[in-house]
């Protein structure tokens, strides 16, 4: 190794580490960069724009199943963009990138101020790893509630973990520890079901404290509060989610989980024991930053029952709990890294650092330049038959799932109705046609059920005679074309719409038309006439 004593010498993990973090994020913006939008973020984004226009939230222009905070928090990429000339998909990914990078550096401050003198060598890996775990999912996923419910989640693990080496309140000060509870109960509040990691975070300090009364801190009060004020705003903002949306929820969105709690924790089973096996060797190593290896590890396990209980195997869903347990593992290994002298020994003189940096920079420029030249990736059917309407402003698709919502966005078309997908559909056929086998089902009373049809026709109707799509796809749902949530069941959506009076006065103003064979062979095509 050089060392060059005049210019200044810097630990030779240390100039890895940064020069690696360097590639990571330009790797990351490259990649954002290119990456089709979301299907989730797609929807709330234009959700997001529609309230910033003055819709109301679970009125008849903006319709959800999720509380509102997941709308409040996209029309901030929306102003974003009306601020510089970014699409909304962009505005929301530069947010999210932020959010990594602050949750990253507010992580490294509370790891310097409460676990002593840390080695440069160890700090510049931990930054490097927290990157690494926010950035494993697909770039198309950056901004979905689970991915800022990490970020937002971090800084608080990271002082639950010095919370159990009984660190001075000076050490961290009363502002930050409620900025902390605060940044921790928005991330509850984006999805509720990962509050179970935190639970299992606050049952290691548990054991260490040996006492509830310990854990009653600054962070814990205020992330309670935030949630108790985001539950009052619900009540008070928009009282139409408690009185017109968990209703209908409570009896219809069952219907979409589509595997049993044991069988979802069973897919994540190797997940669960790397988590369980990085906790014990932790404990029994006893190694440096041991406590951190089992706050995170813990928070993985609590993660995971919290996406079994939704009982869907979307994969971002899982990321929570995978995120963690790339943290414990890398957290781990940092360990040893701060144990190891030799490597804070180890230098590298700060000129060859320079080169490190240009190195990396450069090889992250020559593969963004080499997406930027690559072709376009595979669009669906949907998308590729939209793009080639000469003229289209607007369309509405008929469909139980989501998945379309990104061909919208990134078409720059007018979505044609309140919600992104006949979210109603699903439980409504389970109950006319049969449950599907080895899934949740609830059985609805025939009252309730037409309640429920009729809901949905009307729904479809007004938004037929209000958005006015110009073009509007209907999705097969038979033996060869499976439809979201209602697997192995065929359902003609127009004559069963076609049952409600306002349906059919207001499907009037369209006609079918043909498109080229086999070019959009899963959807029927109508345009409006009138």
């Amino acid at each position: 190794m050089i060392h060059t004593r005049s210019l200044g010498s810097v630990p030779a993990v240390t100039a890895l580490a940064l020069g690696a973090t360097i590639f990571l994020l330009l790797n990351v913006a490259s990649l954002l960069a290119f990456a089709p939008s979301g299907h989730d973020p797609s929807w709330y984004l234009m959700a997001g724009e529609r309230v910033l226009d003055g819709a109301q939230i679970y009125g008849p222009e903006v319709s959800d199943t999720n509380p509102p905070l997941a709308i409040w928090f996209s029309m901030l990429p929306v102003m974003l963009s009306r601020v510089v000339p970014i699409s909304y998909t962009m505005s929301l990914r530069v947010i999210s990138v932020l959010l990594l990078v602050g949750a990253t550096g507010w992580c490294i401050r509370i790891l310097g101020r409460t676990q002593g003198r840390i080695r440069s060598a160890a700090l510049a890996v931990t930054t490097l790893v927290l990157l690494v775990a926010g950035t494993r999912l697909a770039p198309r996923d950056f901004g979905q509630r689970e991915h800022l419910f990490v970020l937002l989640s971090l800084p608080c693990l990271f002082a639950a973990a010095a919370e159990t080496r009984a660190v001075r309140a000076d050490e961290l000060p009363l502002l930050e520890r409620c900025a902390i509870g605060v940044a921790a109960g928005i991330a509850i509040c984006f999805k509720p079901q990962y509050a179970l990691a935190f639970l299992a975070a606050e049952l290691v300090m548990t054991f260490y404290h040996r006492s509830l009364r310990e854990i009653v801190r600054a962070e814990s009060l205020a992330s309670i509060a935030t949630c108790a004020v985001y539950f009052a705003a619900i009540r008070t903002l928009t009282p139409l989610y408690t009185h017109k949306m968990l209703p209908l929820l409570l009896d219809t969105y069952w219907a979409y989980g589509n595997l049993s709690v044991m069988r979802l924790l069973l897919t994540m089973k190797l997940w669960i024991l790397a988590a369980v096996v990085l906790s014990g060797a932790s404990f029994f190593l006893s190694r440096p930053f041991s406590r951190l290896v089992e706050v995170f590890a813990a928070g993985s396990i609590g993660a995971a029952v919290g996406c079994a209980v939704q009982r869907t195997d979307w994969p971002y869903h899982w990321f929570p709990a995978k995120a963690f347990v790339i943290v414990a593992a890398g957290l781990f290994g940092v360990g040893l890294v701060q144990g190891w002298d030799s490597l804070e020994e180890t230098k590298v003189s700060k000129p060859m650092m320079v080169a490190g940096m240009i190195v990396a920079i450069a090889a992250a420029t020559l593969l963004g330049v080499r997406r930027a030249m690559a072709p376009p990736p595979d669009r669906t059917q949907v998308y590729r038959f939209l793009k080639k309407q000469s003229d289209l402003r607007s369309a509405y698709i008929f469909t139980t799932a989501l998945n379309t919502m990104s061909d919208v966005m990134d078409l720059k078309l007018r979505w044609g109705a309140r919600s992104p997908c006949l979210w109603l559909i699903p439980a409504i056929v389970q109950n006319e046609q049969g449950s599907i086998t080895d899934r949740p089902f609830k059985r609805l009373t025939e009252g309730r059920l037409l309640s429920l049809s009729e809901v949905q026709r009307n729904e479809v109707a007004d938004d037929l005679d209000h958005f006015q799509p110009s073009l509007v796809l209907v999705e097969h749902c038979d033996d060869r074309h499976v439809c979201q949530a209602i697997e192995g069941k065929s359902f003609d959506a127009i004559p069963w719409f076609l049952e409600g009076e306002r349906f059919r006065r207001a499907w009037s103003h369209y006609r079918r038309i043909a498109s080229e064979s086999g070019e959009l062979a899963m959807f029927d095509v109508y345009e409006r006439i009138t």
